[in-house]
């Protein structure tokens, strides 16, 4: 992140060392976990965990507005060049291609999830790491999306250089990411929900996008608050993965709830958080 050695111990959860650097404040993993540790851990939560396909219907909603904060940030030109860098199956480049008419290309590691993106993008996707993409030569993106990413990378500096390579002038990247100075996780601390080892390495606030993004000569516009509309049910599922030791007492409040209401897709805000990034001119 900053060039910083310097790390002080916060505590210790699921196997691993969580260490803020004395520097720039940011807190990661320690050690980093190695390729083959996480290319197993997503292989098995692919198979059986939270990146199941079949619960494509829970999600619909969130991806809808994550679109609609995507378009609202973007350049006001046609046609837009979309990249979505995770894309999984594509939905949000559904979405792009069907309700707006972007030009969409996707990147992602999950070979089946990749397969089924390609049903509606062809050769516009590509299973590949973001180190080893490359698009075609000259071509550049208006928009980069970056939705639940950069905070599973192992070296994200390069993610915030590929992204400023790839973006035309004037160009717009809109990252979503867990925010370490929210409410939630200022409250939570260690029992946050996206405290996850391996699967999550960084945790960001907003000054370390910034400054992510500045040494990669794109410029901080502003974060948002990401709420995303979730069904209870979803939810209650998923804290199996995320935050685990809350879903006992997470457990007794749903038994309460008649099945009508654990179904209602309502907005839930966990912490998470919407940056906007802009490409420098020349």
């Amino acid at each position: 992140m900053c060039g910083s050695t310097q790390f002080r111990r916060s505590f210790e959860k699921q196997g691993y060392d969580f260490v803020k650097c004395l520097s720039c404040g940011v807190m990661r993993l320690d050690p980093l976990p190695t390729l083959e540790q996480l290319y197993a851990h997503y292989k098995s939560r692919t198979s059986n965990g939270n990146y199941e396909m079949e619960m494509d219907h829970e999600r619909a909603l969130s991806v809808s507005a994550t679109l609609d904060y995507v378009a609202a940030n973007s350049p006001q030109r046609a046609p837009i060049s979309f990249l979505d860098i995770g894309c999984f199956d594509g939905q949000l480049m559904n979405l792009a291609k069907a309700k707006l008419g972007w030009d969409c290309w996707g990147i992602d590691l999950n070979e089946s999830a990749v397969q089924a993106a390609k049903k509606n993008h062809g050769d516009q996707v590509t299973c590949t790491t973001i180190e080893d993409y490359r698009p075609r030569p000259s071509h550049k993106f208006d928009v980069v999306a970056v939705i639940g990413v950069i905070e599973h990378l192992r070296e994200p500096a390069n993610l915030m250089l590929k992204i400023s390579g790839w973006l035309a002038k004037d160009g717009v990247c809109v990252i979503e990411c867990p925010n370490v100075s929210s409410a939630p996780a200022r409250v939570l601390g260690r029992y946050w929900p996206p405290i996850a080892a391996p699967e999550h390495i960084f945790y960001f606030a907003p000054k370390h996008i910034r400054m992510l993004a500045e040494k990669a000569g794109m410029r901080f516009v502003k974060s948002d608050r990401d709420c995303k509309r979730l069904s209870l049910r979803y939810v209650y599922r998923q804290m199996q993965f995320w935050g685990p030791e809350l879903r006992p007492v997470a457990g007794a409040l749903f038994s309460l709830l008649p099945g009508p209401v654990r179904d209602l897709r309502l907005p839930l805000y966990g912490g998470e958080m919407f940056v906007v990034l802009k490409k420098q001119s020349l």
